[in-house]
């Protein structure tokens, strides 16, 4: 039997604000990066691990995070690319690049929302998406349910394509941007930037 589509929502971004005096090292912000689900929806129930990688220059610059929250407090003087790595509990995993950007003289907070389209999960692992705010797509079943277990509704696609270089996406087993209504190439999964 093929299940259809169910779609996660993730928000991804970090805080950044001035300290009130510079450190030894030059440190000019305190700053936190995260990975949570919007609305306070328990992403726990399908992400497995977060692995951020930070700058080079950073001590111990793979910071693996096994539960949530999901998130890495540092801090800088200037800003730099930094991928982060979701692992879901059904061994895929998908990676984002974050523009980790600290203005000068001003706090700083920037945040995104990403839509993942798991294309057939397993019906385990279908459950632990509903769990964490999965919405199921093009079904007839009654708007909200499936399986006893409340659900939002379906979000709408994106109307334009994706600018596939303002985010490095991968998967092991193939994962393609949703453009409008196509999932390009049948992926296991597709992910859209909001």
């Amino acid at each position: 039997m093929v299940n259809s589509p169910v779609q996660v929502m993730l928000e991804l971004g970090h805080r950044a604000t001035i300290r009130d005096q510079v450190t030894v090292e030059g440190f000019t912000h305190d700053w936190c990066v995260f990975v949570r689900g919007p609305d306070k929806y328990d992403v726990d129930a399908f992400i497995d691990k977060v692995v951020f990688q930070l700058h080079e220059s950073f001590p111990k610059p793979k910071r693996v995070k096994h539960d949530p929250p999901y998130e890495v407090r540092e801090s800088g003087y200037a800003g730099f690319m930094l991928p982060i790595t979701v692992h879901f509990k059904n061994k895929e995993s998908v990676t984002f690049n974050h523009d980790l950007v600290l203005q000068n003289n001003q706090p700083t907070t920037n945040v995104r929302k990403e839509k993942l389209t798991f294309q057939n999960p397993t019906d385990d692992f279908r459950k632990l998406l509903f769990r964490g705010g999965g919405a199921c797509l093009g079904t007839g079943a009654a708007p909200g349910r499936w399986d006893g277990i409340p659900l939002r509704e379906p979000a709408a696609a994106p109307s334009t394509p994706l600018d596939e270089h303002a985010v490095r996406r991968s998967s092991r087993r193939g994962l393609y941007p949703y453009v409008g209504s196509d999932i390009r190439r049948g992926g296991v999964f597709s992910t859209t930037a909001d």
